[in-house]
């Protein structure tokens, strides 16, 4: 009797076996999970919004809220007073807008006492099932003197309202790779910050951005960026040198305007116009390149750069605004193209 049991049971499992390897290799590709999590929730964007952990941030950036309100980090959570809208995580003031996050502020005291000055965003929420993913910085931080540095995750893409005034021993700010464009005044008078580094997917530098941010050395600006807004760096009195990206054709009313320390600057070839007071009071500048394309040196564009020696216009040079190299003490020789059809006032006085 178990001579006959046997066989058939090896039998079936050889013909098990043999069909195994005969659907392996028509077997369909398994779907991958953002799908069929977006499928689930039709209001989600198609990308998928949370990045693989550790792919290319701190995996501890994405949290979830357990239902007795601790959390997968084991860092401090509570809602704001009666709200199901705003919260704090680490001591960081979240408010829920839709689908997303913003973040909007931080608790004074423990920003010192807990934080020692360092904020680090978190780039999801999860609250009962649903992700929340942080896409805009918003004013909220604004006067707080013990912030010494602050890291934004990669999945921001905005920074709204001048977020960080009266930040001013604020040293350190770790922008995200995401982020489209500075804007107006978003990181003025920042008296501490040293240094900054401009992601490359940002291509507008909004007016005033960098205003007053004196203590600024340095400074990269990303290849795509194609607009320097008015008073962009004025008075960043530290700045020593400064590269301009092929891309731009326009460097507003006073970007540079009393910087200083500011010896040298290379201007792209594509550039077309230097606005009114662009360089003004730039007191160290010694040499600029001006490209061929240049058509237009706005009124008092080089005004009081004492230090520059010589500068060579180009031929389709067409205009040369009002006191344009006025006050330029040490500047001995210049060229007059052909093309040249204004010299405002006071040119070259």
């Amino acid at each position: 009797m178990k001579r006959y049991f046997i066989l058939p049971l090896i039998a079936t499992l050889v013909f098990s076996l043999a069909s195994c390897e005969k659907d392996d290799p028509v077997t369909p590709d398994t779907p991958q999970k953002p799908d069929v999590e977006n499928s689930e929730n039709p209001d989600k964007p198609d990308e998928p919004d949370t990045p693989a952990p550790g792919e290319n941030e701190d995996k501890n950036l994405d949290v979830t809220i357990n239902p007795d309100g601790t959390t997968s980090t084991g860092v401090p959570f509570k809602w704001e007073s009666d709200s199901k809208t705003t919260f704090y995580l680490n001591h960081v003031k979240y408010r829920i807008v839709d689908t997303h996050l913003e973040a909007v502020g931080v608790d004074e005291y423990e920003l010192k006492l807990s934080l020692g000055g360092k904020v680090k965003l978190y780039r999801s929420v999860t609250i009962d099932g649903c992700n929340y993913i942080l896409r805009a910085l918003a004013r909220g931080f604004s006067g707080h003197n013990d912030l010494i540095s602050i890291e934004i995750p990669n999945t921001v893409s905005k920074i709204c309202n001048h977020p960080f005034a009266g930040c001013t021993n604020l040293t350190t700010i770790i922008l995200p790779d995401g982020l489209e464009q500075i804007g107006y005044s978003d990181f003025a008078d920042l008296k501490s910050l040293t240094s900054i580094n401009i992601p490359k997917s940002v291509t507008k530098i909004g007016g005033e951005a960098f205003k007053g941010c004196s203590s600024l050395t340095s400074i990269n600006l990303p290849d795509g960026l194609t607009t320097i807004g008015n008073s962009a760096f004025e008075e960043c009195s530290s700045l020593t040198s400064i590269n301009i990206p092929d891309g731009l054709t326009t460097i507003g009313n006073s970007a540079f305007y009393g910087c200083s320390s500011l010896k040298s600057v290379k201007l792209p070839d594509g550039l077309t116009t230097i606005g009114s007071y662009a360089f003004s009071s730039c007191s160290s500048l010694s040499s600029i390149n001006i490209p061929d394309g240049l058509t237009t040196i706005g009124n008092s564009a080089f005004y009081g750069c004492s230090s520059l020696k010589s500068v060579k216009l180009p031929d389709g040079l067409t205009t040369i605004g009002s006191y344009a190299f006025s006050s330029c003490s040490s500047l001995s020789s210049i060229n007059i193209p052909d093309g040249l059809t204004t010299i405002g006032n006071s040119a070259f006085y």
